[in-house]
């Protein structure tokens, strides 16, 4: 449709030079297109004297609407060449230097739970459990959703610290709640996921089996008569292998469902 639009401005521009209807559905098409030209469109269109007070408020949209793309836009640029410094300390083995760049990229990029997550780690590797243990509350307490290296890290660290006789973080209970609660979200690439297995050993914690599938109920024989030369006879129908196969094919994704839904809960 974005294009389709884009033409009709284009043509109707080529018959009448300047006409201010066009002018402005050009801008709204190479807006919806992602044209980056739909900022200029939308100016040459509120430059023109024609304008109705509606044309001039739906350019003046188009406008804002380039304006606040081109914004993010460029932070999306600063914040890559920022990961790029990060990772070029992170190879020159400059952790201090590491952390204040991920902290400045947090600020930067609030709403993603990456940067907390790395700096969580890179705490948790140097023996600063306190501070991972808090990066992780702050990060957990401002995302929608719970993610479960965060949960991890957290367990971890609570772990860490019960270790070397530090009680004033949170006790066993809770670093086992942030493991079992890691485990149900899934997810850990496989470090984190074998890291996840050794506390989950640690700790303790018992993961449930689940259910058995219920046995496969078979239909009970149908008695068939039939006359031949006089006599009659009794043919019994047995279940066929296909229909075995069938049932034995259900049970085995009702079970399947059951695991996966004992593993949501």
């Amino acid at each position: 449709p974005g294009e389709a639009a884009l033409e009709d401005a284009e043509e109707a521009l080529s018959l009448q030079a300047g006409n201010p209807e066009a002018l402005v559905l050009r801008a709204r098409a190479l807006s919806k297109v992602g044209n980056s030209g739909a900022a200029d469109a939308a100016r040459e269109a509120l430059a023109s004297p024609k304008l109705t007070a509606k044309q001039r408020a739906e350019a003046e949209a188009v406008l804002g609407t380039s304006s606040t793309a081109s914004r993010r836009f460029a932070k999306c640029d600063e914040v890559c060449v920022m990961a790029e410094e990060v990772a070029r300390a992170w190879r020159g083995k400059d952790q201090s230097k590491v952390q204040e760049i991920l902290g400045q990229l947090q600020k930067q990029d609030g709403a993603s739970y990456l940067w907390p997550l790395l700096i969580a780690r890179l705490q948790l590797s140097g023996g600063n459990h306190k501070d991972a243990l808090a990066t992780c509350d702050q990060a957990l307490a401002g995302i929608a959703n719970r993610r479960s290296e965060l949960l991890l890290i957290r367990g971890m660290a609570r772990l860490k610290l019960l270790d070397s006789g530090d009680t004033s973080c949170g006790s066993q209970g809770d670093a086992k709640e942030d493991i079992r609660h890691a485990r149900l979200l899934g997810g850990l690439e496989h470090s984190a996921a074998q890291e996840l297995a050794e506390c989950v050993a640690k700790l303790g914690i018992v993961i449930e089996k689940t259910a058995e599938p219920a046995p496969v109920q078979r239909p009970s024989p149908v008695a068939n008569t039939s006359s031949s030369q006089g006599s009659s006879k009794t043919l019994v129908s047995a279940p066929s292998k296909s229909s075995e196969k069938s049932a034995g094919s259900k049970a085995g994704l009702a079970a399947m469902l059951k695991a996966k839904e004992a593993e949501d809960k």
